[in-house]
C-alpha cells in the first residue's frame, strides 16, 4: 500500500523543533507506516501557518502531487 502524508503546524514553538528534526506528527505517521507495512511516498509540509484557508503551499503541492499519480496512492 502507497500512501502520502502532510502535516501542517501553525505554532512557531512546533515549528523551531521541526527546524531539529523533531516532529511529533510526521514522527507518528512514520511509525505508523512502518508498523503497518505502508509505503510512505511522500510528506508534505505546512510549518508556522494558518489552517483557515487552503492557500497553504505544502497543501497545494500535496494537491498538485495527487492530481499526477492517478491511481498510485491508496492513502
Amino acid at each position: 500500500m502507497n500512501a502520502i502524508a502532510y502535516v501542517r503546524y501553525a505554532s512557531t514553538a512546533i515549528e523551531d523543533g521541526a527546524r531539529i528534526g523533531y516532529n511529533p506528527q510526521e514522527n507518528a505517521i512514520k511509525d505508523y507506516c512502518v508498523a503497518n507495512h505502508i509505503n510512505l511516498c511522500e510528506i508534505f509540509h505546512d510549518i508556522g501557518v494558518s489552517g483557515a484557508d487552503f492557500e497553504r503551499q505544502g497543501w497545494q503541492q500535496t494537491e498538485k502531487y495527487l492530481d499526477g499519480v492517478d491511481g498510485f496512492i491508496d492513502c
